[in-house]
């Protein structure tokens, strides 16, 4: 009797060990499914948004992209070289409009739309990562009179330039030459489409720079500083074809 008893205490061990066992294999499986799912959403987040399954036309896509989202204005340009209209469009998010009882102006965003090639749906979407800007009023912090006519069209916010778009460096595609506004200073961000997604096209970030000369011929572009609060000189950045980017030519110390 202990003998069988003994036997069917091992069995049932035996079976519990099976389970836990079974148990650990399926976490272990639900694990790396989850992470096979995790690393295929960041590979496909930085895909352009397809937007062709959207019944609305155009422009009521563009006017209500987004519900938390308001549209400022649009530039329309050759952004991504796609053949098709392309319409640069700026957004404020809705929760930054008021603060403190006061209405407050800002970009917070800002989207590249391709149509399809009948002008009726958007086609494609594209964001231009990393900026925004206070509007450019205050004192000295604005770009309205730098000598910037020759990278392209005038980008213009409540009556004051923010930037230029143009194809200054010919290479078949407008870049976006734009400033960001704060009251301390003016920050330059330049972008540009590399064939899938909108980058950079500096190689650092240079803060607190305006423009103050352009070499058309050489694609040098003269840079000033607009803090004096710190101790960096002006500094010159020079287009270069084989990296499609602008860099460091001279820096006064």
């Amino acid at each position: 009797m202990r003998k069988q008893m003994l036997i069917l205490a091992i069995f049932v061990l035996y079976l519990s060990c099976c389970r836990q066992q079974e148990r650990q294999i399926m976490s272990s499986s639900n694990f790396y499914q989850t992470e096979i799912i995790n690393q295929f959403e960041t590979i496909i987040s930085d895909e352009p948004e397809i937007a062709v399954t959207d019944e609305r036309d155009w422009r009521e896509y563009i006017d209500n992209y987004d519900p938390k989202l308001v549209k400022l204005f649009e530039v329309e340009g050759n952004y991504t070289n796609s053949g098709n209209r392309e319409l640069l469009v700026f957004y404020q998010k809705k929760n930054t409009m008021m603060i403190e009882g006061e209405k407050r102006d800002f970009i917070d965003l800002i989207y590249c739309f391709i149509l399809d090639s009948i002008n009726e749906k958007v086609l494609l979407i594209h964001k231009i990562p990393e900026y925004q800007t206070t509007p450019p009023f205050l004192g000295e912090i604005n770009i309205d009179k730098d000598p910037m006519e020759e990278l392209g069209r005038d980008v213009t916010w409540l009556g004051h330039r923010i930037g230029c778009i143009g194809d200054f460096n010919q290479n078949g595609k407008e870049e976006l030459y734009l400033f960001s506004a704060y009251a301390i200073g003016i920050d330059p961000y330049f972008y540009e489409f590399n064939d899938t997604e909108f980058v950079r096209i500096t190689d650092n970030h240079y803060g607190f720079a305006r423009i103050i000369g352009i070499d058309k011929d050489n694609k040098i572009l003269h840079f000033g500083r607009t803090s004096k609060a710190r101790s960096l000189g002006n500094f010159s950045l020079i287009w270069n074809v084989e990296n499609q980017r602008y860099e460091l030519l001279t820096e006064e110390p």
